[in-house]
Order: structure tokens, then sequence, then C-alpha cells
């Protein structure tokens, strides 16, 4: 059974005054190129966009750890990096309160929305155990709540590294970076799982577009809601349930 959710809401009680706030969504702007740092592209006009503070700052550090860039602006990161706090509706970046989603999502995948709102995030959701992506829920495997332990598997066969590559070029004495339209690809044989406390809850989703995924979670709590709600992150290599096999 396949169910459309409301992508502002994880309960059709809780929709009063949770719009989504898109106002700092980056405008992109068609223009050529000056001064290439690498070689040029193919055509007379590509599209360009200010390269961001995470591609200039990129490979400074060797860990996996919590973007304080790619995030909801009310998203909070522990000075570790491996904690994401928030209050008020839902934003992306288990927790003491309210609910969440774990899973994973690309770069073009909205922060002011639930992981699993549109094409670029999937997600496992804690109430009833739910899989979604673009907004669609469907069965999948064992609700999950405060406390729990969710691996998060991501396969993708003979992709290689998942380091992304950025073209990055001087226009107008500004560091800017190629933004691509090509129709992504499908790579065969990709997977995602999850699993709860170690125990494997099978393959949600199949057959992904080629992309660079990065490890993702949403968090949700009433607008009262005094206390904020939290997820820790563990990118190992040590874990609390080793991987199944």
């Amino acid at each position: 059974m396949t169910e459309i959710e409301d992508p502002a809401t994880e309960d059709s009680k809780k929709r009063a005054g949770l719009t989504p706030d898109l106002g700092d969504l980056t405008e992109t702007k068609k223009a050529k190129l000056d001064e290439p740092l690498s070689p040029e592209p193919q055509g007379e006009s590509v599209v360009i966009t200010p390269a961001p503070k995470s591609v200039l700052d990129y490979k400074k550090h060797a860990e996996v750890q919590l973007s304080q860039v790619d995030k909801a602006p009310s998203v909070t990161i522990s000075n570790d990096n491996l904690v994401a706090s928030s209050t008020k509706g839902y934003r992306s970046v288990l927790g003491s309160s309210g609910h969440c989603r774990l899973g994973w999502a690309a770069k073009k995948a909205e922060l002011q929305a639930p992981v699993g709102y549109d094409a670029h995030g999937y997600s496992y959701r804690d109430i009833g155990g739910t899989k979604v992506h673009m907004a669609r829920r469907e069965q999948y495997g064992d609700p999950y709540s405060e406390g729990d332990v969710v691996g998060c598997l991501l396969h993708l066969p003979g992709k290689g590294s998942s380091e992304q590559k950025h073209e990055i070029f001087n226009y107008r004495g500004i560091p800017v970076e190629v933004v691509g339209e090509e129709q992504a690809k499908v790579v065969p044989g990709s997977c995602i799982a999850f699993a709860k406390n170690g125990a494997l809850q099978g393959v949600a989703f199949r057959d992904l577009p080629e992309d660079t995924y990065y490890p993702a979670g949403s968090l949700y709590t009433l607008p009262n809601q005094a206390e904020g709600a939290s997820i820790e992150f563990n990118f190992g290599p040590e874990f609390k349930f080793q991987p199944p096999e």
C-alpha cells in the first residue's frame, strides 16, 4: 500500500502553521565562463552558481561528519559534528522527544522538508516503520523510537569512490562551480537497506540514480514543545551493532 503524505507534517493533526520556508534557496544564473582554471566545458553557455563553502573547504576533514553548511537554518550541529538538534516543525540535516526520519540524500534534496520529501532523498520513518521517497510512504519494517539504534546501508556497486567531483572556475574573481543538468543514470544492483538494533529490515529501495549520497536525518517537534529533539550519528568504524553480512 502506497500513501502520499503531506510534506509539511508527520500527522494530519499537526498541520497548523507548518509552511516550509523556501526563502533561502540559492538562485542560479546563466552566464559565460571567464578565466577557466580547468578545461573549458562544452557549449557557449552553462549554468553557474557561487561555489559554497563546503566545496571550497572540501577535503579539509578526513573523517565523516555532519555538515555545518548543508542543513536547514534552524538545525544546530554540535561541536564534534555528530549531533543534530532542532525545534518547531520539520527540519533536515533518536531523539529525546519528537519524531525523526533517517536515510540518505543527495545535494539537491530540500533541506526545509523531511528526508524522502523529493526525488533526492530516501528515508526510514519512525512512525509505522514506513519507507519514504518522493513524499510517498509505503509499508517497510518495524517502527522505532527513542533509544533505538538505526543502521543505514547504501550499496552502489561499480561506482567506486563516493567522492564528489566539482569543476571550479573563476568568474569575475568569484569561485563558481558548474551545475550539470544531465539525466542521472540508474546504478544496476544498487540498494538502500536499514537495520533496527542490529536486525536487518530488508531492502527498502533498489536501482538508485547515480549520484553522491550523504547520511541524512529529519527532526519533527510540535511548535509548543519546550524540549528540542536530537539525533546522534555514529559514522564508525566502531558500531554498537555490527552491519549484517
